[in-house]
């Protein structure tokens, strides 16, 4: 079975690796010396912009169209992607940003609820616990949005503020099993809407969080 990778971020996208060791091209050497035959690269595009880490998607698309020809004859299969953020509380930006170009694969994520910060940003030892479970509940509640009625290809990170919760050592605010019925309800929209589900592997204690999600919803 080939091995593949859709969730890459380059030097285009601000949150990543910005010198030439993260370029395409560096990223399409990597893959190949690793046996990894489909790669797609994802970077960062909010919506909003509202925490700045918009990448140039024009950029990406023609250095992705320099190492197709570059790598033609490695076996190497190069798709144009994109991580696109919080398409729910920018339907009409979205829309234009997905239609204003040839992606092969997008994603749809959200990093943040509406009219709140990307949990990544947050001041946790500002915030309440009620305040917490009640964002994480909202986030949920925007994710089942995103799977109904957003033309995205798979759904990135469910467990998203779960990371942060466990980095700032808050995750004792969320009981997973109280939510298994929420992500159940995700999944059978994504299922019902042809969409595929992100498992990520980016943290130990993320990929533990989905995969619990994932065999008990």
């Amino acid at each position: 079975m080939p091995i593949a990778d859709t969730h890459i971020h380059s030097m285009f996208s601000p949150d990543a690796d910005r010198t030439e060791h993260n370029s395409i091209e560096a990223i399409c050497k990597a893959a190949i010396s690793k046996g990894i035959r489909y790669i797609t690269i994802t970077d960062h595009y909010d919506v909003d912009d509202v925490e700045g880490i918009n990448s140039d998607i024009n950029g990406i698309e023609t250095a992705i169209l320099v190492a197709r020809e570059q790598f033609a004859k490695e076996n190497l299969h190069l798709f144009f992607g994109l991580e696109l953020a919080h398409a729910n509380q920018y339907p009409e930006e979205e829309k234009k940003i997905r239609e204003g170009h040839s992606f092969d694969f997008l994603f749809g994520s959200l990093h943040k609820i509406t009219e709140k910060k990307d949990f990544f940003t947050m001041k946790y030892d500002q915030i309440s616990d009620a305040e917490l479970k009640s964002m994480f509940e909202n986030y949920l509640a925007e994710l089942l949005t995103l799977a109904n009625f957003f033309d995205f290809d798979s759904l990135a990170h469910c467990a998203y503020p779960l990371r942060y919760f466990v980095k700032h050592k808050r995750e004792t605010v969320i009981r997973l099993p109280d939510y298994y019925d929420a992500y159940a309800e995700i999944f059978k929209a994504l299922i019902a809407n042809g969409k595929s589900l992100e498992l990520n592997t980016s943290g130990r204690e993320q990929f533990a969080k989905e995969i619990c999600i994932f065999f008990r919803a």
